[in-house]
């Protein structure tokens, strides 16, 4: 059974039990991934809520900063519907299908929100036409670029708010060279790629050919400056 003929069996199976919050438009899917048990996913800096299609695969939780969290916690196959908002107000729902394996890879682990898996994928594609090695997504440098994003905020620069260089959020990371970019204005990762990739010192980060590991960190703050902030955090380890 094709992905499509399965998502209109499975909503109209759904619709019992989530109240139809997959809709009946909702025939296109806004991403789908495999992912292992153990992960959590989510959109940084975002104002999200989710509803999910099978609570023994998928459960929602909220950590100390009132972030909404998707978390896997068993194997199968689970949709999640996620509605973004915008000035207070919910956005048309987006509907994503999960692959989940029992595989587990631990509680503190954790994966990221498309937009951040969106800045790899292009950044990626940007050093595959330079001809060099592709970035891979590292956990714990993606949670201290989401700090970073977080800092950005109050003091854009490479400095943090404490006055200390942006590489003392590395701690207790390993690594023999750091890089960061920081992006203050870009609505989307293709906006921010491009901002980058037009700096030359900016650029210079995305296609160092010793880099090996990413992360990524994005918030949106409506009342701030620029809105929305995003941070590249690049190793070589």
């Amino acid at each position: 059974m094709n992905i499509f003929k399965m998502l209109i069996v499975v909503m109209a199976c759904l619709c019992m039990g989530m109240g139809c919050v997959l809709g009946a438009a909702n025939d296109k899917l806004a991403g789908e991934y495999d992912r292992k048990t153990g992960t959590n996913w989510y959109f940084p800096g975002l104002k999200v809520t989710y509803e999910v299609s099978d609570n023994q695969v998928a459960e929602i939780i909220q950590d100390k900063k009132g972030q909404y969290i998707v978390r896997f916690i068993g194997a199968g196959d689970v949709y999640v519907q996620a509605t973004f908002y915008s000035q207070g107000k919910p956005l048309p729902p987006e509907t994503y299908l999960f692959h989940i394996t029992g595989d587990k890879k631990g509680e503190d682990a954790t994966d990221w929100g498309t937009f951040a898996m969106d800045i790899l994928r292009l950044t990626n594609e940007e050093r595959k036409k330079a001809g060099l090695s592709q970035l891979k997504a590292d956990f714990a440098l993606s949670e201290a670029a989401a700090i970073r994003a977080e800092e950005a905020v109050q003091l854009y620069s490479h400095t943090r708010p404490d006055g200390s260089p942006y590489n003392t959020v590395l701690k207790g990371i390993n690594y023999r060279q750091a890089g960061e970019n920081l992006q203050a204005g870009a609505a989307t990762p293709k906006d921010a790629i491009y901002q980058w990739m037009n700096s030359p010192t900016h650029r210079e980060n995305i296609l160092y050919p010793d880099y090996n590991s990413l992360g990524v960190g994005y918030i949106y703050v409506p009342n701030s400056k620029y809105h929305h902030y995003w941070v590249q955090i690049f190793l070589q380890k």
